[in-house]
C-alpha cells in the first residue's frame, strides 16, 4: 500500500496479517520501501515473520519491533506490503470489491495519507512494481505502528 507522510512520524513496530489469527502457517515478510524514485526503490526495513517466531498478535494483525525506531519526514513516499501468503495462509484482499473490505486502516490524525493502491510483485523479494487497479485502502497484508514526534525546543538541535 502506497502512503505519504504529512507530519514527520516514527516507525516503532511493522506487522503483517494473520488469516484467522491463530498463528502463522507461512513465512510472512514484511517490508518498508523508499518510493520517491519510482525507478529505483529503496528498501528501508525487511522483517521476517515466522510459524515459530510470528510476532506479537494485536487485532487480526502480528507486529514486531524494528531494531531501531525508524523516523520519516514530511513528504516520504513510502510503499509497506508482505509477501509469502499461500493456501496455507490467506492474503485477506478485497477482489475489486469494496464491499470486502473489514479492516480499518489508521492515519494518525492526518500524518499518513494512502494514496494510489495496493500493489503486488512480480518478482519475490522484491518491490511491488504493480499497482493494483482498486483505489485505497484495500487490503491490509503489512502494517506499521508509528507515532507522531514530540516537536523539539526551538532552541535544541533536532
Amino acid at each position: 500500500m502506497d502512503f505519504d507522510v504529512n507530519n514527520p512520524i516514527i516507525v516503532k513496530r511493522i506487522g503483517v496479517f494473520d488469516d484467522n489469527s491463530d498463528g502463522l502457517f507461512l513465512t510472512i515478510t514484511a517490508k518498508l520501501w523508499d518510493r520517491s524514485d519510482p525507478a529505483n526503490p529503496i528498501e528501508l526495513i525487511s522483517i521476517d515473520f515466522t510459524p515459530e517466531d510470528p510476532g506479537v498478535l494485536v487485532g487480526g494483525s502480528r507486529f514486531k519491533p524494528l531494531p531501531e525506531p525508524l523516523r520519516l519526514e514530511v513528504g516520504f513516499q513510502g510503499t509497506i506490503h508482505a509477501e509469502g501468503y499461500g493456501a496455507e495462509e490467506r492474503l485477506r484482499n478485497v477482489l475489486s470489491d469494496p464491499a470486502n473490505i473489514v479492516w480499518t486502516t489508521h492515519d494518525g490524525n492526518g500524518s499518513i495519507a494512502f494514496v494510489g493502491g495496493s500493489r503486488y510483485g512480480t518478482t519475490a523479494q522484491w518491490y511491488p512494481d504493480v499497482v493494483d487497479q482498486v483505489p485505497p485502502p484495500v487490503m491490509p497484508p503489512a502494517r506499521s505502528s508509528t507515532k507522531r514526534p514530540r516537536p523539539s525546543p526551538p532552541d535544541a538541535p533536532s
